[in-house]
């Protein structure tokens, strides 16, 4: 019988490698902003390209597992001191914009994006 610590850890592990799915067989990002165009916008210079079928299917099952895995997270860390949950509530926002892929990003390419989902998940596990 495993632990909560043990179960989390292997819900993080498979949510992790969900994203790395959806992100990196399913996922594009385009600039869409050129820098050279004179234009100044206050916002990423690039944007979310619209998922396939499958990618929307994928997207749609890491939505509602990450949503099950952070509600968890945050009902077992509800007395932590309000510093780390200031994190852990900055943390959650980075995963669900990277994971709805509905607005414009600073992020440049899925690999980057991948990475830092996971480095924001071995922050909150660790």
């Amino acid at each position: 019988m495993n632990t909560v610590v043990e179960n989390l850890k292997e819900s993080a592990e498979e949510l992790e490698s969900s994203l790395k799915k959806l992100l990196l067989e399913h996922s594009q990002i385009k600039r869409w902003n050129d820098p050279d165009s004179g234009i100044i916008h206050f916002g990423g210079d690039y944007k979310w390209l619209p998922l396939k079928e499958e990618g929307l299917q994928t997207q749609s099952k890491v939505l509602e597992d990450y949503r099950r895995f952070f509600a968890i997270v945050r009902s077992l860390l509800r007395e932590q001191p309000k510093k780390n949950l200031t994190v852990l509530e900055e943390s959650d926002q980075l995963l669900n914009r990277v994971i709805e892929q509905n607005e414009v990003t600073y992020i440049g390419n899925t690999v980057v994006s991948q990475k830092r989902c996971c480095d924001e998940k071995q922050t909150r596990t660790s």
